[in-house]
């Protein structure tokens, strides 16, 4: 929950709405916590709402107006930028100095000698996902020279609050640069197994953030293969070099906790092998290019396109940070900044569709 002050907007001019000055909204710009401005405006007989992060305020004034711009309308993309970044932001700075104590060695597994394990069963389920997500990409990265010769992926979010960790937990911003192909779509490619039942109770702003995260993989020059088959999503989460060895680590949806293991044997490579090559063959968002799997993925999660496109390009324009600022060191809005970016450079609306600024 997020306490927001609502002011009328005085004029909306140059796609940037336009408040009067008001003590009021200086103190706001001061909370020591998270916290909104809000305004709204009828345009074209609708009316339509406008957030921006309340600290952000006191950067945003121009000649005694603080100024929202239009790209922080409130929708389905900004929402859930906002619901994921309050969230985990909430989550990790509440348990900031048992994240501190966890993460100040490198992460380990778990176990009942070390005392790890209570510890991370009482943290907020968020701090448990960067602790185990961290976990994970700290033990893939150990194995980089051995997983060199352009290995595949077998990722396992499903839902946009797993996605959304691609997008704002720093460290895995960094291992995805740390592990990008040196030939962009030389081979390296990510499998997601979202079944359709997942996209039935996925509310579209999960959506906006899984698709995204997939786009921020494309972006590093990795290709993204979906598979729809259910009996594949409880797959663990593995990095491959076909015929050689695959480290496993999974994390998401990983009760009690995070599992990590080097796999070399013949059969178990032989079955990963089979995996990755089953989901590149038959992905239902198949394409040449990352802007056609792209489209095939924003069709498949039942995104408009020319709207995605649009906000995209005014979300990349304006930059993300007014909107939803981080407050906890462990999270970033780079990632978001670039997949937006990337989106808007690659993905095309609908043939004939052309998309009106937002006004």
């Amino acid at each position: 929950m997020l306490p927001a002050l609502t002011r009328q907007a005085a004029s909306f001019r140059g796609n940037t709405l336009w408040l009067s000055p008001n003590t009021d909204t200086e103190a706001w710009n001061r909370m020591p916590l998270r916290a909104l401005l809000a305004t709204s405006r009828t345009v074209d007989g609708t009316r339509r709402h406008f957030v921006m992060d309340a600290r952000q305020g006191d950067r945003q004034q121009a000649g005694g107006f603080l100024v929202i711009p239009a790209a922080y309308e409130l929708d389905d993309l900004t929402y859930g930028i906002l619901w994921a970044v309050a969230g985990f932001d909430s989550a990790i700075l509440g348990d900031d100095t048992a994240l501190h104590d966890l993460l100040a060695p490198p992460p380990q597994p778990p176990s009942e000698d070390n005392g790890t394990l209570p510890a991370r069963e009482s943290l907020a389920d968020g701090s448990q996902m960067l602790v185990g997500s961290q976990m994970c990409a700290s033990f893939i990265l150990e194995q980089r020279d051995a997983l060199a010769d352009d290995p595949v992926f077998w990722t396992r979010e499903q839902r946009g609050e797993e996605a959304a960790t691609w997008l704002i937990f720093q460290h895995k911003h960094r291992y995805l640069q740390e592990m990008a192909p040196r030939r962009a779509h030389s081979g390296v490619g990510r499998a997601f197994c979202v079944p359709r039942s997942e996209i039935t109770a996925s509310p579209t702003y999960e959506r906006v953030l899984l698709f995204l995260a997939l786009a921020l993989m494309e972006s590093y020059g990795v290709t993204t293969w979906l598979t729809d088959e259910p009996d594949l999503q409880q797959t663990d989460g593995f990095v491959l070099v076909p015929g050689h060895r695959a480290a496993i680590a999974t994390w998401v949806r990983a009760e009690p906790s995070p599992q990590t293991a080097l796999a070399a044997a013949a059969p178990m490579l032989r079955t990963f092998t089979d995996l990755t090559g089953h989901a590149q063959a038959h992905s239902i968002t198949a394409g040449s290019t990352p802007g056609q799997r792209l489209a095939a993925t924003a069709d498949y999660l039942g995104l408009d396109r020319p709207w995605l496109t649009r906000r995209c390009r005014q979300l990349a324009a304006e930059g993300t940070t007014g909107l939803a600022r981080p407050r906890s060191r462990h999270l970033s809005l780079d990632a978001l900044d670039i997949a937006c970016s990337y989106v808007a450079a690659e993905l095309q609306p609908e043939a004939g569709g052309h998309p009106e600024e937002t006004r």
